[in-house]
């Protein structure tokens, strides 16, 4: 649990005040295996998955790219929203054909006086357990949860 808080410390940090690829005008995408996994990904043209350990799939080649995480498998919508949203208001859940997407705003628990978004994509994952798909961010969350929300069975 330590380890994860901590990786997603790092993507907060990465993620905030960037403005890079995210701008006004869509970035041009393109589909990737998620490692050896048998999914795949849509990401900004030019962007890599990495594996720096079991588990863990992270994005090399663009900014403001969301962390994906081998879990247990996918839960509800609600079950997101109880588990990752407290203290937050602005609270949107959607059940994917594959799973579920939570995206929830509010004030930072990691950085005191900044709101933030956070983005909680469960996917499913055949024959068992699922992925993680997440990013907390206090930018526009429409990109990274385009990107989460695009894994799917190759």
């Amino acid at each position: 649990m330590h380890k994860l808080i901590g990786l997603i410390a790092v993507v907060v940090v990465a993620a905030c005040g960037n403005k890079s690829d995210k701008g006004g005008g869509a970035a041009e995408t393109e589909t990737v295996a998620l490692a050896d996994t048998g999914y795949v990904i849509d990401v900004p043209k030019g962007t890599t998955v990495e594996v720096p350990m079991k588990g863990f799939y992270s994005f090399k080649g663009a900014r403001g790219m969301p962390q994906v995480l081998d879990s247990p498998g996918a839960r509800s919508p609600d079950d997101i929203a109880n588990a990752e949203c407290e203290g937050r208001t602005d609270v949107k859940k959607e059940k994917l054909a594959n799973g579920a997407a939570v995206t929830c705003k509010g004030p930072s628990k990691m950085l005191q006086g900044v709101t933030t978004t956070k983005i909680l994509v469960d996917i499913a994952r055949e024959p068992s357990g699922g992925f993680l798909c997440h990013l907390e961010t206090d930018q526009d969350p429409s990109f990274a949860l385009g990107i989460c929300k695009s894994i799917r069975k190759k």
